[in-house]
């Protein structure tokens, strides 16, 4: 159990709740090997997090998607990573580098390895407080001068509801049942 000061002196205890090491499967890509790091069987256990995968990613892994209601932390362990979205935002994201995403009220995008490379990453889906879900989809990108040893995320937990539409994430079926139209009609 560790203690520590947080946001004006209260003091926050939390212990290690899991410990796991999830075995690498073929994602659907030839080349894509994935694990699942943090699983959205559970979207309360990790509150704001939702998802945390590492990916072994060839060109054309993460071909062009929707995200919706979400923030997305991309670092890459080894290898460049392409990114564009239908907002203007390119990038490009190198090892030791990291990429923030915000999806907002819906952004169509790609990441993808340099043709013939497998970039090593991990992603992270940050839930959205529902206020920001209908927000303008923004990138940054911060360039990592020396190697990373520790990655650590924080953040409060958020207590919404999370409701899961592939891509999309909002607190109710409605939300996400009109994201998926949105997404058909071309709207964000």
């Amino acid at each position: 159990m560790s203690t520590m000061e947080a946001g004006g002196g209260s003091a926050v205890e939390r212990g290690v709740a899991r410990v796991i090491d999830p075995a690498a499967y073929l994602a659907g890509t030839p080349g894509h090997k994935a694990r699942r790091l943090i699983d959205r069987d559970d979207p309360g256990f990790a509150d704001p997090f939702l998802l945390m995968a590492e990916d072994w990613m060839p060109h054309g892994a993460f071909a062009v998607h929707p995200h919706r209601g979400i923030e997305t932390v991309s670092f890459v362990i080894e290898g460049t990573v392409e990114h564009h979205d239908d907002a203007g935002h390119r990038g490009i994201v190198r090892s030791g580098d990291a990429q923030w995403m915000t999806a907002g009220r819906g952004v169509l995008h790609q990441e993808n390895a340099l043709p013939g490379t497998i970039a090593h990453i991990l992603q992270l889906w940050v839930n959205l407080p529902a206020a920001l879900k209908k927000g303008v989809s923004q990138l940054s990108l911060r360039s990592g001068a020396r190697s990373c040893r520790l990655l650590l995320f924080c953040g409060p937990p958020l207590g919404e509801p999370v409701i899961f539409g592939g891509p999309f994430v909002m607190n109710a079926e409605e939300e996400v049942q009109q994201a998926f139209r949105d997404f058909a009609n071309h709207l964000s």
